[in-house]
């Protein structure tokens, strides 16, 4: 019988940029910023895609990155997926954004599905999600759950006040233990 090999392998990570750049330093305020940013790659399409915008500290996208292509009327959003490239690029936010080919940017229950199992994964690895915006084929069309549905997002406060809750405690059980190693 071969030996069994037991040493862990160390894995290398890393995020390939594609060659040219399409936002410069546009800073997303509001959804009409973002629609203006990806428009070009979420019009015409003949099924659902859906993309991620990777965002530093000042709103400004890092890249995007295509986390799923569907079929006519929906998509599979993966939470891990989503968040995938936001680690590797080290983004401090994202915003996500799919599109409805049939035009009609209402979102179905899936979609407020999705968009609370993003939100409630993003608080607890501290990147928001800024929006999670629905367009139809014509850019002027959408749907944006921070403007339309805003009561989905105070889960982060909530998240906040528990980690305010957490960390003075895990504060206070690391000093005593460091007093009882000495």
């Amino acid at each position: 019988m071969a030996e069994l090999d037991n040493e862990l392998k160390e894995v290398s990570i890393r995020i390939k940029l594609v060659e040219g750049g399409m936002f410069g330093n546009v800073q997303i305020n509001e959804p009409q910023d973002a629609i203006r940013a990806m428009k070009n790659l979420l019009s015409d399409l003949d099924r659902e895609y859906v993309m991620v915008l990777n965002l530093n500290t000042r709103g400004i996208p890092l890249n995007y990155n295509l986390v799923s292509i569907g079929s006519l009327r929906s998509s599979t959003m993966s939470v891990s997926n989503v968040f995938k490239s936001a680690i590797l690029a080290n983004a401090s936010s994202v915003l996500v954004m799919h599109n409805h080919p049939s035009g009609v940017v209402y979102p179905s229950i899936q979609d407020d599905l999705a968009t609370k199992r993003m939100i409630a994964a993003g608080a607890l690895m501290e990147i928001p999600v800024m929006d999670h915006i629905i367009v139809g084929n014509e850019s002027e069309k959408y749907f944006s759950y921070r403007e339309m549905r805003n009561e989905m997002f105070p889960l982060n406060n909530e998240v906040n006040k528990v980690w305010d809750t957490l960390v003075p405690m895990i504060q206070e059980q690391e000093v005593r233990k460091n007093v009882r190693t000495r």
